[in-house]
């Protein structure tokens, strides 16, 4: 896809540049944004977009016996639909407002400024969807930044064996359970308190059993966080071909995954309890070390998001710990200014520098737009070439 420098963007974009390029379906801005074939495409794109995930949340509320399965998933659906609605709108309305303001469009504020302004929108959906979405964007922003720097696969290895380490030696010196949500798929056990002249394991079971359970039920769940994501992914083609089922089942990046998973835990286990028997270790560092030789299982299966998980789970403790010591309470107004932050900076980059931009991010901008961002994106290029 083509990259729009700024260079280019004044170069071709001038002045008198009308704003509907971009609500291309009905010239007049503010009122003729809200119409049915816009709403109508966004409504038809979230809820599929969302379909898959609303059934397993539905399945997951049906193992942990919850009441009213069919009432919460209409309002998981609804409260997409109208997020995905007041976002739409309140972006496209500001991006006619700031045309108005300044009298034409520039580079930094064109998409960066509405997207960011639209973040109030998120507050339609319930307060643990928040999170969720905070956290997914956010981690997309994270992931813009990655592909920006150009970082090499060994650069990859090297740095997620070391935020491994980082993110173990905060686990293992924790002192309470965290009570917040983040997606990091392993976390170590709270530690008793021990004497440093102690050589005992953490764990009452035979070292042995402990390093074999932990390999086998984390290979296990790494398969099953790849089959499921490839199920989501590929939901609506498994609706019309379902013996591709067999491909996503057994799709050879399920297996590298669920390597990857058993293997880091494997060696993260068997090298705290070696530590633990020594008395050349400080206890404090088990993680640290631990967590650093872990990471070098990354080899096995390098895959972006587990460094970029690694880095927002760092940022998302050292935030709890600061707060904590500080009296920081949690609001919505936080989780929108993070969002905000992080959609404006992805939603510019989408159009602007799409190279670069979050795979996920836009893939999923696309989907519940019902590809009119696609269509919008054709337009603008048009202008420039």
């Amino acid at each position: 896809m083509a990259v729009i420098s700024k260079e280019l963007f004044y170069e071709k974009i001038s002045e008198n540049m009308s704003c509907s390029v971009f609500h291309y379906w009905n010239e007049k801005c503010f009122w003729g944004i809200p119409t049915y074939f816009f709403y109508g495409n966004l409504a038809k794109g979230t809820l599929t977009f969302f379909f898959p995930i609303a059934l397993m949340k539905m399945f997951l509320d049906y193992r942990r016996k919850k009441k009213n399965l069919l009432r919460r998933f209409v309002d998981f659906q609804a409260r997409n639909a109208l997020y995905a609605i007041a976002l739409g709108t309140s972006m496209f309305t500001s991006i006619c407002l700031w045309h108005k303001i300044f009298g034409r469009f520039y580079y930094n504020t064109i998409l960066m400024l509405p997207a960011f302004i639209s973040a109030p929108s998120l507050l339609v959906v319930r307060p643990e969807n928040q999170v969720l979405n905070t956290l997914m964007f956010f981690n997309s922003f994270v992931e813009t930044l990655l592909i920006k720097s150009r970082i090499s696969p060994k650069q990859q290895v090297f740095g997620f064996m070391l935020i491994s380490g980082i993110l173990m030696y905060l686990f293992e010196n924790r002192r309470k359970k965290l009570d917040f949500t983040y997606f990091w798929f392993f976390t170590p056990q709270l530690r008793v308190q021990q004497s440093e002249s102690s050589k005992k394991c953490y764990h009452e079971e035979p070292c042995e059993s402990y390093w074999y359970n932990g390999i086998v039920n984390y290979f296990l769940l790494g398969y099953g966080i790849n089959v499921t994501k490839g199920f989501l992914s590929k939901f609506k083609l498994l609706t019309k071909h379902p013996g591709t089922l067999v491909d996503v089942a057994f799709n050879k990046s399920n297996s590298d995954t669920g390597l990857f998973l058993g293997a880091y835990v494997g060696i993260y286990r068997i090298v705290v309890c070696y530590l633990s028997k020594s008395l050349k270790i400080n206890k404090k560092w088990l993680g640290l070390i631990a967590g650093t030789l872990a990471g070098f299982a990354y080899n096995i299966s390098p895959n972006l998001q587990f460094l970029i998980l690694g880095i927002t789970t760092i940022l998302q403790i050292l935030y709890h710990i600061i707060s904590t010591k500080l009296g920081i309470t949690n609001h919505f107004y936080q989780r929108i200014m993070i969002y905000g932050i992080a959609h404006a900076y992805n939603f510019h980059n989408k159009f602007l520098n799409s190279d670069i931009c979050s795979p996920y991010y836009s893939k999923m901008v696309d989907a519940c737009a019902n590809n009119v961002t696609k269509e919008m994106y054709q337009r603008l290029l048009k202008r420039l070439f």
